[in-house]
């Protein structure tokens, strides 16, 4: 009779797989799972691994371990088109595109940090822009938050996934000078051309909000754009009213179509869907390669800052939700630092000139008061040429009679007497008998008497 083999403990055998089986509990909960191997010990050591991931709070469970990434994209695309997301063809791209044929094989409890690294080193050695690999990386965060909000969750946790720090902020911006030249060649192409960037100049509005636009969203007679809710990227509404040139092409787009017609259409009816091509076209033909339609966006947010719109009401004709994001778009150029500066200077100069005619004002008025003086002179007995220097010259014999009387109460010292010269003091009454052993009752009567003589200091001839 064949003996029966031995295993360790929690590892055993069963009938109907090839593998062998661990078996492990944790808070009364006991869990089954394939080893995926026939040897004894490396199926203890996965036992042995899932008990240390219970009690570190890391055990995903075996029937989430069976969720592939897949499952996790279908129901993140189901979300985006029962909310109605403009995006949806942007995750369609990047799943198909990028992450299914790196991650689609996989559970979703494979993917793990390290390999979202290997991800990463992969694309940017093809040359992708860090900006492009994030977005990507945000759809397969995505999946997982949505996951982990089911009922019951589909993973038990979300890897950390990192991502790159984006330099990619433009900063260009359209002067008027250069904003003609790409008037005349998007003419050249055609109305609907011009019409659209105009509005994008003016508005600083999204191209993907543009090319939405109907023909019922133009009220010729009230002079005024409605965007409806739900057609732009923050989902709000808005009514602008149309300036002169805005005013004069859209009633051209909209001549002779129907209300629910689209309002940028080409020569031959179609809506435009996509005028990428185009606009490079006309950014060479401009001498301005490699400007974008977004960065009109950031012309328009500058233009309303210049002309002292309220910020307020900037945002809300641009659709920006946060001052953050409009602060990102109303950069400060070279220009507009140089403008700064000049009114800072005229506003100094003007202030100096000011300055300067106030005194001249107040010399003007010393000058006859001195020839007042002048000739009242002889009908006073003791001439001075000014009340300013008399003040001056008493308060400096106030100092020197000060300076004596304090050598004179130095205590512990017998200083020379020096007579003030140019004052006399009144001598006064003493206060007191009483004298400290240091001291000689002579100096106390002298210090008292001086300092009572004070205020009737005079000047002598």
């Amino acid at each position: 009779m064949a003996s029966e083999e031995k295993l360790p403990a929690g590892v055993y055998r069963r009938k109907d797989s090839k593998f062998l089986w661990i078996h492990y509990g944790h808070r009364g909960r006991d869990y089954r799972e394939s080893a995926e191997t026939n040897s004894p010990q490396k199926a203890a050591a996965l036992r042995e691994l899932r008990k240390a991931e219970l009690r570190m709070g890391k055990f995903v469970q075996p029937n989430a371990r069976r969720v592939m990434l897949s499952e996790l994209y279908a129901d993140v695309l189901q979300d985006y088109r029962m909310n109605h997301y403009a995006s949806i063809d942007d995750l369609e791209d990047r799943w198909v595109k990028h992450l299914q044929p790196f991650f689609g094989h996989m559970a979703a409890a494979e993917v793990t940090t390290d390999l979202c690294k290997r991800y990463i080193v992969q694309r940017q050695e093809s040359g992708v822009a860090d900006s492009t690999i994030n977005r990507t990386l945000a759809a397969l965060k995505r999946m997982f938050h949505l996951a982990t909000e089911s009922t019951p969750p589909k993973v038990q946790f979300v890897p950390y996934i990192p991502m790159l720090k984006e330099n990619n902020v433009r900063t260009g911006f359209v002067e008027t000078e250069a904003r003609i030249r790409l008037e005349q060649a998007c003419g050249r192409i055609g109305l609907w051309m011009l019409a659209v960037f105009e509005v994008g100049c003016t508005y600083g509005w999204r191209h993907g909000s543009l090319l939405k636009m109907r023909v019922k969203q133009i009220d010729a007679n009230a002079n005024v754009i409605r965007l409806e809710p739900g057609t732009t990227k923050n989902k709000k509404g808005l009514e602008v009213t149309m300036p002169r040139r805005v005013r004069e092409l859209l009633i051209q787009c909209i001549n002779g179509k129907r209300p629910e017609d689209y309002l940028f259409t080409r020569e031959n009816g179609k809506p435009v869907k996509d005028f990428r091509g185009s606009w490079e076209k006309i950014c060479d033909e401009a001498g301005l390669p490699g400007l974008h339609f977004h960065d009109l966006r950031r012309t328009a947010a500058r233009n309303m800052r210049r002309g002292h719109v309220a910020e307020k009401v900037a945002m809300e004709v641009g659709g920006w939700k946060t001052t953050s994001v409009f602060h990102r778009y109303a950069i400060v150029d070279n220009q507009d630092i140089a403008d700064a500066m000049d009114m800072l200077e005229r506003s100094q100069d003007e202030q100096r000139q000011r300055l300067e005619v106030g005194l001249v004002a107040k010399g003007e008025g010393a000058v006859a008061t001195n020839v007042g003086s002048q000739q009242s002179g002889h009908q006073r007995e003791t001439p001075a040429s000014s009340s300013g220097s008399s003040a001056v010259t008493s308060r400096l014999h106030h100092v020197e009679a000060f300076a004596a009387i304090s050598g004179r109460l130095h205590r512990g010292t017998t200083r020379t007497r020096k007579p003030l010269r140019g004052i006399d003091v009144k001598v006064g009454a003493g206060r007191g008998s009483r004298t400290p052993k240091t001291r000689r009752s002579a100096d106390f009567e002298s210090a008292a008497s001086a300092s009572s003589a004070i205020p009737a200091l005079r000047v002598s001839a």
